[in-house]
């Protein structure tokens, strides 16, 4: 069976939701409700919850793709911090 795109983000989203039900709910919501990342660069700030839509920091450096199952953040590694308020 050939892995396609489709296949790989199941298998990711099935791992992230089985990590998640094993940590208690009040804790998992804290972590990620105070969570946004920062672009080094333009000093925007992304919530972590863009409800499954692609968010872009006002010069498109980083975005940020996340919902209650996972988040996943696009940049290179030196272009945003994980910041938490």
């Amino acid at each position: 069976m050939p892995i396609t795109m489709k296949s790989l983000t199941t298998h990711f989203v099935m791992l992230v939701q089985k990590e998640n039900k094993s940590m208690p709910k009040e804790i998992a919501n804290k972590t990620k409700e105070e969570t946004y990342y920062k672009c080094t660069h333009c000093g925007d700030e992304v919530f972590w919850n863009t409800h499954r839509k692609f968010t872009y920091c006002k010069c498109k450096k980083i975005w940020v793709d996340g919902c209650e199952d996972y988040v996943r953040v696009g940049g290179n590694e030196g272009d945003y911090k994980k910041i938490s308020k």
